[in-house]
């Protein structure tokens, strides 16, 4: 008899393409995790879910460099990200899923303002509704009983986030940096597949998505360029992101023991999008982390949590910008998460 394996897993199927990234390198990240055939929605099911997250981004790279003399300057980006999703199984194989992200963030420096003679410690805040995303996700093999599946999924991604977000910062209004901005002010078409095979004490799982944004730029000027030249003309670019991971998950015997998990995870920014222009400035990156984790279920609830910790960043160059400018990148990053199933049941086997 096999034990329960459940253990959340991107929780709406696929990872959010608007929560790819981290820190100054794009914007924000869902928890992460497997979910074995337990997880199987059957035809008319809902699957009620949330993830919760948190990080601060204050330490400087460039290219693959950490660069702890800037800590004190910032910027010290601290996001706290909350996503609402609802999937709804048309079939067994079929599911729709329908994700709402919400962000609330600070975004601190201590430089010297303009006109300054002295560094003084100020920041920017920024919060509302980010860019949504209806996408359909397949499983390409039967639900019953199966060892090992493949889900392919597609979707679109909505403008529904504020983009040119405002504050005031060194006495002057400028635009929120890119990083923190709920939206991206564009259309985007986001793509995915993710599996598992699971064996007789373990299981192991892997997902990749990738976000197409054809838009060459928002349109908004960008933060620091805004804030020495009140004339700046400078915007910033409408960016491609990606991610993939991949892990295991231990299987235990008795049913109410916390089932662990570990994972590695890649993310970040091309330097070229795929389609359109790559105008604008942009922080293009890859960002890794290992993520121990570990989830509990209880009927048809599960809650997981997961600690990313930061193993490997490039921040690389790109053509409009030669020579690599810093971004800021969190140690670690903190996931929880919970979902529910509506007209399911989840059998302990």
């Amino acid at each position: 008899m096999r034990s329960s394996v459940i253990c959340v897993a991107f929780l709406a199927s696929f990872v959010a393409p608007n929560a790819f990234g981290q820190g100054c390198v794009c914007q924000r990240q869902n928890a992460s995790g497997y979910a074995g055939d337990n997880a199987y929605m059957k035809r008319g099911d809902w699957l009620i879910s949330t993830v919760y997250q948190n990080f601060t981004s204050d330490r400087h790279y460039q290219g693959t460099t950490f660069i702890p003399a800037l800590t004190s300057r910032g910027p010290t980006n601290v996001q706290n990200a909350f996503s609402i999703s609802a999937a709804y199984a048309v079939t067994d194989r079929l599911a729709l899923t329908l994700e709402a992200p919400v962000i609330l963030t600070s975004y601190t420096l201590n430089r010297v303002p303009p006109r300054g003679t002295t560094p003084v410690k100020e920041g920017t805040h920024s919060h509302g509704l980010g860019d949504m995303t209806l996408r359909a996700s397949y499983w390409v093999r039967n639900t019953y009983q199966a060892k090992w599946n493949v889900a392919f999924s597609f979707g679109v991604q909505a403008p529904t986030g504020a983009a040119d977000v405002q504050d005031t910062i060194y006495g002057r209004v400028v635009p929120e940096d890119v990083s923190v901005q709920p939206g991206s002010k564009a259309w985007g078409v986001p793509v995915g597949a993710s599996g598992f095979w699971e064996f007789r004490r373990f299981a192991v799982f892997g997902s990749g998505a990738y976000l197409f944004n054809p838009r060459g730029t928002t349109g908004v000027p960008t933060f620091f360029g805004s804030l020495s030249n009140s004339n700046n003309t400078r915007v910033n670019s409408s960016t491609d992101q990606y991610l993939g991971q991949w892990g295991v998950v231990g299987k235990v015997w008795r049913k109410k023991w916390p089932l662990p998990s570990l994972s590695y995870r890649i993310s970040g920014v091309p330097v070229h999008d795929v389609f359109g222009p790559s105008d604008g400035f942009r922080r293009p990156a890859d960002v890794q982390f290992i993520e121990p984790g570990f989830s509990l279920q209880f009927g048809s609830d599960v809650v997981f949590f997961s600690t990313g910790i930061l193993t490997y960043v490039n921040v690389k160059p790109t053509p409009a910008n030669p020579n690599v400018t810093d971004a800021t990148i969190p140690k670690y990053v903190f996931n929880l998460a919970f979902s529910h199933r509506v007209n399911g049941r989840h059998e302990l086997r």
